[in-house]
């Protein structure tokens, strides 16, 4: 008798176990549809407001001159 309801116990908690095991999956199935969704607004958005960037803008040229001394066998 002590077995039966010690299965029982054991077989009722592995089937509650069972059946929490599926809204967990519905929340896993949802959190990556929207992850997914999240990426491809992303690449939408940045596709859509950004190309080749350039800079543009003033240039500002210093003039300079580079002194190089080279010394022979003799000094």
């Amino acid at each position: 008798m002590m077995k039966s309801v010690l299965f029982w116990k054991i077989t009722t908690l592995l089937g509650l176990m069972v059946v929490m095991l599926i809204p967990i999956a519905q929340l896993m199935s949802v959190i990556d549809e929207r992850s997914g969704y999240r990426q491809s607004v992303v690449g939408q958005v940045s596709e859509s407001t950004s190309g080749a960037q350039r800079v543009l803008g003033p240039l500002i040229v210093i003039p300079y001159v580079e002194r190089e001394e080279k010394k022979d066998e003799k000094g």
